[in-house]
Formats: structure tokens, C-alpha cells, sequence
């Protein structure tokens, strides 16, 4: 018997609530938020938590699990962005010069292929500096670092299981020490918009993830009657994995689960067991 409610995590929506707000204050009142834009990196490394999180649940990263993935993450950015783009397209020929409207036009193909950072690159431009312009898509860039990361995630993630849990924790350090020595040594256009210099920010959440992980894995196997049993779910037709597969946000208490008889009676009648997922 399932019963699943919608969950939401506190502790990283009050995060993301004081990223926005720095973000906001940082473009408003620039003068008393001066460092305000590091909102965009912490979101960042909540990306880099959350997509660990959503990754570790798959038991093997094949064509299907990709397919899936990567078809949630269309689903939950491309709607509204292409909504965006769309009624951009429409208000900026009335609002802007006809410079300022050209730029646009060229600038919107890159925006559309989430490749404004990379646009950045190739012709050397200062975000900062932009703000003053009359770029309206300048801010796509963060979408554009976030858009490459999904893509190169699952694979380096791949890698990490590949390498066992002795060596999962050093494999990120070890990524997270070149991206980040990367950023320090090329041009601050290349630093500020590349996705390499930033791929040590999402992996940051990956060690927090693995960390979280690590510290309770001990937990995830109890005995009763001398018997080991483990609440993750070892069917290939286990409902609650396909409960999780579906629902990415969702708490999932389940009243019985399928233990022996012999280790059903060490527990109290009705109690439940909670799975979370982010």
C-alpha cells in the first residue's frame, strides 16, 4: 500500500530563495549588493546537488535512463523559455534602436541553442560591461552553463561508479581541483562564461551529495532475527522504484513492506517506513 505526497526540501528552497534575492539585489541596488551575483553560483552547486541526487537513484545510467532524463529536463526549461524568446522576439523591434535590434537578432540564435556563454567567449564581451547595454538575452548565459552541464553529467557520473566508492570521493576532488585551477588561469572572459571554469561549482553539490550519502550508508542496512534487510527496493518490478522513477519530488511511506514473517513481527503493526527523494 503506497501513499505518496509531494515533498519539498526547506533547507534548499530557503537557499534558493536567498540566491534569488541576491541575484535581485545585485541588478537593483547594485551599489549596497555588490556581490550579489554570487547568487548565480550557488545556484550552481544546488544544480550540481540535486542532478547527483536525481542520477545516484538510477541503479545503471543507460539509453533509458538518459532518455528520461534528459526528457524532464526539456520538459521543466523549454516551454517557458521558448515562451521567452518568442514574446522577446515580438516587444524588442518596438522597444529598442535599430542597432540594438540587430544585435538581438543575432544574438537570439545563440540564446536559442543555449550557447550565450559560449556566444560571450567567441567575441570576448564583459557581462558586467552588458549590463549597461541594451542586451536583453545577456542573462541567458548562466541557462546556456547550466543546459552543458546536463549534458556532460550523467557521464562523468558514469565514470564515478565505475571507480567504486573508494575512489568516488577523490574523483570529484581531483575534477573539482582542475576546473577550478582552470578558472584561475585563463582570461577572465574565458573564466567568467566557460563552462569548464565552472564545472568545479556543480561538483561542489556533488560532494555534498556524496558526503550526505557516505555518512549514512551504514544506516541503509539493519538485521532482525540475525537477517540483513535493506529498504532499497532490489526488484527490477518494485513499485516504489517506479514510484521514484516518476516523481522526483516526492516522499513515499510505505505501511507494509514485503519483509519474512519471522522479521514482520519485530515491527509494530502499521508503522511506516519513509523513502525521500529530491
Amino acid at each position: 500500500l503506497f501513499q505518496m505526497t509531494k515533498v519539498k526540501r526547506p533547507d534548499i528552497q530557503g537557499i534558493r530563495g536567498l540566491a534569488i534575492a541576491s541575484v535581485l539585489g545585485f541588478h537593483l541596488k547594485e551599489n549596497q549588493f555588490p556581490s550579489g551575483f554570487v547568487g548565480v553560483d550557488i545556484f550552481f552547486v544546488l544544480s550540481g546537488y540535486l542532478m547527483s541526487s536525481i542520477l545516484a537513484r538510477e541503479r545503471t545510467i543507460n539509453l533509458k535512463v538518459l532518455t528520461g532524463f534528459y526528457t524532464r529536463r526539456f520538459k521543466r526549461i523549454v516551454p517557458l523559455y521558448a515562451l521567452l524568446l518568442l514574446v522577446l522576439f515580438f516587444l524588442v523591434p518596438l522597444l529598442l534602436l535599430a542597432r540594438d535590434v540587430a544585435k538581438f537578432l543575432s544574438d537570439v540564435v545563440w540564446a536559442a541553442a543555449f550557447a550565450t556563454n559560449i556566444h560571450s567567449v567567441v567575441e570576448q564581451t564583459d557581462y558586467f560591461a552588458e549590463l549597461f547595454d541594451s542586451n536583453v538575452l545577456t542573462h541567458t548565459w548562466s541557462l546556456g552553463v547550466e543546459i552543458q552541464y546536463y549534458l556532460v553529467v550523467p557521464f562523468l557520473i558514469s565514470l564515478q561508479r565505475l571507480l567504486g566508492d573508494r575512489l568516488s570521493l577523490p574523483y570529484l576532488i581531483v575534477l573539482v581541483a582542475a576546473s577550478f585551477s582552470f578558472q584561475c588561469l585563463t582570461s577572465a572572459n574565458v573564466s567568467f562564461n566557460a563552462l569548464p571554469s565552472r564545472v568545479w561549482q556543480f561538483l561542489g553539490g556533488g560532494i555534498a551529495h556524496e558526503v550526505k550519502e557516505g555518512a549514512k550508508r551504514p544506516s541503509d542496512i539493519f538485521q532482525t532475527d540475525g537477517k540483513s534487510y535493506s529498504p532499497v527496493p532490489t526488484s527490477d518490478s518494485d513499485p516504489l522504484l517506479e514510484c521514484e522513477e516518476k516523481k522526483e519530488k516526492e516522499e513515499i511511506e510505505i505501511e507494509e513492506v514485503g519483509f519474512s514473517d519471522e522479521s514482520r513481527s519485530s515491527f509494530k503493526s502499521g508503522e511506516k517506513l519513509s523513502f525521500y527523494t529530491l
